[in-house]
């Protein structure tokens, strides 16, 4: 599953609260899904930063080039 924040803004972007459907119906999207979700309601305002951190957090590619 992914983080809180990333879950938050995912739930935002669906209209939906928090609730164990909810988190089931997230979990059964794709990734690229999840992101656009993530995107979507993020907005056009978004860090490169940011945005590499939300690709390692749901695609578990790390582009800053650390372990982690």
């Amino acid at each position: 599953m992914y983080s809180n924040a990333v879950m938050k803004r995912i739930r935002s972007a669906l209209g939906r609260e928090a609730s164990p459907a909810t988190d089931s119906y997230i979990a059964s999207l794709t990734k690229v899904e999840a992101m656009d979700l993530y995107l979507q309601d993020y907005g056009e305002e978004i860090s490169p930063s940011e945005i590499r951190r939300v690709i390692l957090e749901i695609f578990r590619i790390n582009l800053e080039g650390y372990l982690v």
